[in-house]
């Protein structure tokens, strides 16, 4: 793959995962994102690798910990337990769940819900 090539692709991706929740399904393989792609899971494998300087499980689990984040920050979501919500963005168990979001924001989902606070009127939009 050629740089342009790598970045369509990388683009494309993105798209896959993030339309229709597809890194929400915990049995997500690349053969199936490459699909999703439209592309082969050689060519996804190296644009991931060589040009986006992540692998697919790390992507992957990028995007999981980012719906974790906006799901605890949402105070709606207060109700369900952080595992729940990490099993609904595609986390297999608790530890694969705590072990990714350390390593993506430096501490635990329940440290990070804990650190929201309270939530003023004024910052969800209201006057």
């Amino acid at each position: 793959l050629d740089q342009a090539t790598a970045a369509t692709l990388l683009a494309s991706i993105d798209r896959a995962l993030a339309d229709g929740r597809l890194f929400a399904r915990p049995d997500l393989s690349l053969a199936q994102l490459a699909t999703a792609a439209g592309s082969t899971a050689h060519q996804v494998s190296e644009a991931l690798n060589r040009f986006g300087g992540v692998t697919f499980h790390d992507l992957v689990n990028r995007h999981r910990v980012d719906d974790v984040k906006a799901q605890l920050l949402d105070p709606a979501n207060d109700r369900y337990t952080i595992e729940g919500i990490g099993a609904s963005a595609g986390f297999g168990s608790r530890s694969a769940l705590y072990a990714a979001f350390h390593r993506a924001s430096g501490m635990t989902p329940t440290a990070f819900r804990a650190s929201r606070g309270p939530i003023e009127p004024s910052s969800r939009g209201w006057p």
